[in-house]
């Protein structure tokens, strides 16, 4: 059964108004002023800690030394293995609410919608700015060398893009997380460290079902995490939140490895699993954010998970000790029921606030005009074995809603040709928030959604810069600037990358009916949010002719992309990554690849 967000796939796995008011168009981008933006309200919902637990302390490992073991591996096509088989694939699921609603929406956008978005001009795609420079990173054969094979095939789809850069003994490096691998590159993308199967970075058995991959560079500390879940089965119903933290600021060294227990049982729906774990930090805490949905039916909104920075890192230097976890359980808000919670995390250079912010879209209706601002209060009690207290508040934005499905050029495509069928759409997912960036007392945050184009629907990239305020035990949202960028192809999951001062960029995938698969990103300036033209990073070169595509596998007939970009800001550069499809060695069941790309500060 093909599964929407969740897991990885490996071949197989388990009412709106009108108008938008004054607008600027700049380049492509509908820019909205703060005043356009609809009335916030005062309404603050306050959260309870559900529970305190401890992380379980799984051992050690070391990247160089388990690097060494698959040092004469090497990434080729395989054969072999019966076409009917299956591979795996991560999850990707919704609620249920919005399940159903697809499941009954009508073709087209309706029509206030289509009102307010027809003032977003598109903007045309353009070459590379001066100083940008990239590689390819890790590929499907690169993680599939490496793994064992799942029904007779090796491969995993989508890669769930995971980036961060720091310094190491060996100069700035990029440490690149994909399903199912780990890789570390130097700047001019030499490989340090080679592949590394995900299974073996948090001490797990190789049949371990393991998906969204996460890294972090903790810019106060100079520390490293990893992060990863393992769903479970029928055989182990238990699933499990992995955390790697470096026991030094060397990324090739020893990592402790501690384990969150996600089953939750006793739950409505459960034996559970934390789906799309998504990672933050702030001057006191690292946070975890999970989607928890029954391992095979129901879902119980969002489990939040808090700890001490410093007493995860104290417990990794010293390889002793337990870390101390408060949970939260937000099974509702404004939309419903939770979905998507994503935590903020603070660039090089900037102030750390002792207040972790959340940001959430809509995850319920197909369309949404207010966007949900969490704080989790006074982090710096986690420290001396404090709960903060979590609050949030709505805050009204410029109409957004789930995006189509993309095209993508039409090219060669041995697998769906071996099998029969043609070539197929890119899946875009859902409107959700992705990464949320906090410096200079705002919140830059961005999400898919459904844009106009010649009569026709496109996934575009909506973008805004909030202003959070904290008072007492409440907290409010208002918008600085917003914004959606659009072209005559797709944007597929953007993800911004900022600076300490707000500059940066915009980091998506493109693809459509004349574009294979392609890295790009667009310029941001501040608050003034995304401006200018899609410089295209460097070309894809096929079609994604993916297991994932085809009916004949057992999936629908859209590929499973993404499910999301990454990057970082890192002294005076950007770095970014996403998926596409290169002109690299493929295997015969997936030809996905990674671009690791940078480009200075604006």
């Amino acid at each position: 059964m093909r599964e929407r967000r969740g897991r990885t796939h490996r071949l197989g796995l388990r009412a709106m108004a009108g108008g938008v008011g004054a607008a600027s168009l700049i380049g492509g981008l509908l820019a909205l002023p703060a005043t356009a933006a609809h009335a916030q309200t005062s309404t603050t919902r306050r959260y309870q800690a559900s529970g305190v637990l401890s992380a379980h302390r799984v051992g050690t490992v070391n990247l160089k030394q388990l690097s060494q073991n698959y040092a004469g591996r090497v990434a080729a096509a395989r054969s072999g293995a019966s076409a009917s088989q299956a591979g795996r694939t991560v999850p990707m699921k919704l609620t249920p609410a919005r399940q159903q609603a697809l499941q009954s929406r009508s073709a087209g956008m309706p029509k206030a919608f289509r009102t307010a978005a027809a003032a977003t001009a598109t903007s045309s795609i353009t070459g590379n700015v001066a100083g940008e420079s990239g590689f390819t990173g890790l590929t499907a054969p690169n993680s599939a060398s490496v793994n064992v094979p799942y029904q007779g095939i090796p491969d995993v789809t989508p890669p769930d893009q995971g980036l961060a850069v720091g310094p190491s003994s060996a100069g700035t490096v990029e440490v690149e997380f994909v399903n199912d691998a780990l890789a570390i590159y130097n700047t001019r993308g030499q490989a340090l460290l080679g592949s590394i199967p995900a299974y073996e970075l948090f001490g797990q058995p190789a049949t371990a079902a393991m998906s969204d991959p996460r890294v972090y560079w903790d810019p106060g500390s100079h520390r490293w995490f990893l992060t990863m879940f393992d769903v479970g089965n029928s055989q182990n119903p238990t699933s499990t939140q992995f955390i790697d933290v470096s026991s030094t600021s060397d990324p090739f060294g020893t990592y402790a490895t501690f384990s969150i227990d996600t089953t939750d049982s006793g739950q409505p729906n459960c034996p559970c699993f934390g789906d799309y774990d998504q990672i933050g930090a702030d001057a006191n805490g690292f946070y975890i954010a999970t989607n928890e949905f029954g391992e095979t039916s129901g879902y119980n909104g969002v489990i939040l998970y808090a700890m001490s920075k410093r007493q995860l890192e104290g417990d990794a230097t010293s390889m002793s000790g337990t870390p101390r976890v408060v949970k939260y359980r937000v099974p509702t808000d404004i939309f419903g029921q939770t979905y998507h919670l994503s935590p903020a995390s603070v660039p090089q250079y900037a102030h750390m606030p002792s207040t972790e912010y959340f940001v959430e879209s809509n995850g319920d209706a197909l369309y949404g005009r207010r966007l949900e601002v969490y704080a989790l209060l006074d982090t710096s009690v986690l420290n001396s074995g404090g709960t903060p207290t979590l609050v949030s508040s709505p805050v009204g934005v410029h109409e957004y809603g789930q995006p189509p499905n993309a095209t993508q050029k039409a090219g060669p495509i041995p697998l769906g040709q071996s099998v029969g069928d043609g070539e197929a759409q890119l899946d875009t997912d859902f409107d959700a928030v992705q990464e949320v960036t906090y410096t200079q007392g705002n919140l830059y945050a961005e999400y898919s959604t459904i844009v106009p184009y010649q009569g026709q629907e496109r996934s575009g990239a909506d973008w805004v810069v909030l202003k959070p305020s904290v008072s007492g035990s409440s907290v409010s949202a208002s918008v600085v600037s917003q914004g959606t960028l659009a072209t005559s192809q797709n944007l597929l999951y953007p993800s911004i990358e900022v600076a300490y001062n707000g500059l940066g960029y915009m980091n998506f995938a493109v693809a459509g009916d004349s574009t294979y698969p392609t890295p790009a990103y667009a310029y941001v300036l501040g608050t003034r949010g995304v401006r200018g033209r899609v410089h295209q990073a460097t070309a894809g070169t096929a079609p994604l002719d993916d297991f994932s595509c085809y009916p004949y596998f057992g999936f629908g007939t859209s590929c499973r992309y993404g499910d999301y970009s990454a990057g970082q800001s890192f002294d005076q550069r950007i770095y970014m990554a996403t998926e596409y499809v290169g002109p690299v060695l493929r295997d015969n069941y997936t030809d996905w690849d990674t671009y690791l790309y940078s480009a200075p500060r604006p």
